[in-house]
């Protein structure tokens, strides 16, 4: 009896160790099971943050308004770009400026406007996008030139370096507002069309005028019988009278700025 009574202890103990090891092993396997999961996920998700991080791509215009000075960032990706800080000289601003996909907002750069007129914006992302203040001068091939007015006369001058057009006017007070834009386009084949995106409310005026023809408040514009390679004068004219913010999004297609 004695005998038989120690291999019984001696099974239990071992049973327990037995036990005690298997418990020990399941829970070294759920943690490194976990560990991997997490690294897992986390690799991915930097994956995908370094995706979009690379697919980010704002044009910055900037433009006067009195003694404001606005930047019109306009967002051509399909995703999402949050601008957390604007940047000129050594001063800055922040906050969080959201630029939906394929449209624009504007931001008051005023707090830190330079002596340079240079403006850099970095997203929620760490890129950086950059835009400047263009004085008063000729119209340039490649660009639009941008003069903005109001009832008083001419209120500032900039350009644009993207074909399409995406902006916003906020307007503050009563009376007239605009703006000119201009540029010369090379045609890339025999007819040409304009289109606005976003219609326009009634109290806003519209002309564009491009190789001689002009069309007032389009909601698209064909432009016909052009010569393949040739270059062709195109301004745009906007203005309203009243306080409705005036917004524009116009598409160019079969053609392109006329390059030096």
């Amino acid at each position: 009896m004695a005998i038989g009574g120690k291999r019984g202890v001696s099974t239990v103990i071992g049973m327990a160790i037995f036990l005690i090891i298997f418990a020990m092993a399941v829970s070294y396997t759920f943690v490194w099971t976990q560990y991997f999961s997490d690294y897992g996920a986390a690799v991915k998700g930097q994956i995908e943050f370094n995706q979009l991080r690379n697919s980010e791509s704002l044009e910055v215009a900037v433009f006067k308004n009195g003694s404001d000075t606005l930047l019109n960032v306009t967002n051509p990706t399909g995703n999402v770009i949050v601008v957390t800080q604007v940047w000129s000289n050594h001063y800055n601003i922040t906050g969080e400026w959201g630029i939906p996909p394929f449209g624009y907002a504007t931001i008051n750069a005023t707090p830190i406007q330079g002596q340079n007129g240079e403006f850099k914006v970095v997203t929620s992302r760490g890129n950086v996008f950059s835009g400047a203040y263009a004085p008063p001068g000729s119209p340039m091939e490649g660009r639009w030139l941008i003069k903005w007015y109001n009832s008083t006369g001419p209120i500032g001058v900039g350009y644009l370096d993207e074909l399409n057009i995406n902006m916003r006017w906020y307007k503050g007070s009563t009376g007239m507002v605009g703006f000119n834009a201009s540029t010369k386009f090379v045609a890339l084949n025999q007819t040409a069309i304009v289109l606005v995106k976003v219609p326009l409310v009634s109290s806003v005026e519209l002309n564009i005028t491009a190789a001689g023809e002009e069309k007032v408040k389009p909601n698209i514009m064909y432009i016909t019988n052009l010569t393949v390679g040739k270059t062709y004068d195109m301004e745009i004219r906007m203005r309203t009278y009243d306080t409705v913010d005036m917004d524009l999004s116009l598409i160019f297609i079969g053609m392109d700025f006329a390059r030096d």
